[in-house]
């Protein structure tokens, strides 16, 4: 029989894996210069409406939302045994009755109200978790990146940033009727694209990232580098901090100021250093000192992260946890030389665009090999 504390102890790790696959999503950066939105199909005609649509539209998919009372089923719920992390074979059953794999999308959008219905997909994340071998790999999407959108060709889009995806497919623009709307159709684009086969998502909102790393009691990183937040735009006064190298310990103020930097260099090395902090978190969390906190931080979760995992997915995540360590998950890139930077006739905008291009077939290729568990580029 499981020692009762020990089985506590493990559920709670669980849990707290868990938040942070969730916490993988959310909005580390919100330009203070952000692009002007295309207006919507269907426009509401007050703020009193939009709010009223924000609530209608979170009512109607309270399936999609990660509650206390989820979290409550899976505490109650013996947990699937375990298998010890071994080489994979072809006959050897998956660890804690997972499938083989998982490949989950992880979006954090710029909105900040407890809403899911409008917005842009600000930081895009693939997490892909391994059943045979336990290991999970973080993928990182630029969020300029253009792609082909399908399915919005009666509303005139055929193309665009990967990061308006997010709100062509949203509830609020009316285009795109899929009742997984905006991250529905980041799936559907990256299937169409580069052949890639997800169909899971969590999606979290920017609004209580800083309360959250508060919650946990900040994160420790260490800077290889000095990062200036100065703008280099002489108009624009905004600034964001400066941060030499060296160890930081980062409260949810600094360490959103300090994510949210990118003139320095660009979207690129920003998501870099936006990893720095994930894997700051990704430490803390698995540290004794966050368990008394567990019941804040999962008020703090309750009802803010829309997703389609089901509890079967989300039992086998918790009995996984504790066959991991430090060490996972692993962080991984973009070759920057496959990312092509120029700019792009925007036929909507009637406009050029910043944005990344790639050679689609090559792109596809490494993809596939994420999807398959090779990735030979690696963070240090």
């Amino acid at each position: 029989m499981v020692n009762p504390k020990k089985r506590s102890k493990r559920i709670i790790k669980g849990i707290l894996v868990i938040a942070f696959l969730f916490l993988l999503s959310v909005v580390f950066y919100h330009d203070t210069k952000a692009p002007t939105l295309p207006e919507p199909l269907m426009i509401p005609t007050s703020t009193v409406e939009m709010e009223k649509n924000d609530i209608v539209a979170e009512e109607s998919n309270t399936n999609l939302l990660l509650t206390s009372t989820t979290l409550a089923v899976l505490i109650d719920t013996p947990l699937p045994s375990t298998t010890p992390l071994a080489t994979p074979t072809s006959t050897r059953p998956t660890i804690c009755n997972g499938p083989p794999d998982m490949i989950l999308l992880a979006v954090g959008i710029d909105r900040r109200l407890d809403a899911y219905n409008y917005g842009m997909a600000d930081v895009i994340r693939l997490v892909r978790v391994d059943f045979l071998t336990g290991d999970v790999t973080v993928l990182t999407l630029p969020r300029d990146l253009w792609v082909q959108i399908p399915g919005l060709e009666q509303s005139g889009i055929k193309e665009g940033k990967l990061t308006q995806v997010y709100y062509f497919g949203s509830e609020y623009f009316g285009a795109y009727h899929d009742p997984d709307y905006g991250p529905g159709l980041m799936i559907t684009t990256l299937q169409a694209n580069y052949d890639l086969a997800i169909d899971r998502y969590i999606t979290v909102n920017m609004q209580s990232l800083e309360r959250i790393i508060d919650t946990i009691g900040g994160v420790d990183i260490y800077l290889p580098y000095d990062v200036d937040g100065k703008s280099t735009d002489p108009d624009d006064l905004f600034y964001l901090g400066f941060f030499p190298a060296g160890l930081h310990h980062f409260t949810g103020e600094s360490a959103v100021r300090f994510a949210r930097i990118r003139m320095m260099d660009n979207d690129y090395y920003r998501t870099t250093r936006q990893s720095l902090i994930l894997k700051g978190m990704w430490k803390k969390v698995l540290s004794p000192e966050i368990l008394p906190k567990l019941p804040e931080l999962v008020s703090l979760l309750s009802g803010t992260v829309r997703m389609n995992l089901q509890i079967e997915d989300i039992r086998s995540l918790v009995c996984l946890a504790p066959l991991l360590d430090e060490a996972t998950p692993t962080f991984v890139n973009i070759p920057l030389e496959m990312l092509h930077e120029g700019r792009i006739y925007d036929t909507r905008f009637k406009n050029l665009v910043y944005a990344y291009q790639v050679d689609v077939n090559d792109f596809t290729v490494l993809l596939q090999d994420f999807q398959e568990g090779f990735w030979p580029v690696k963070e240090p």
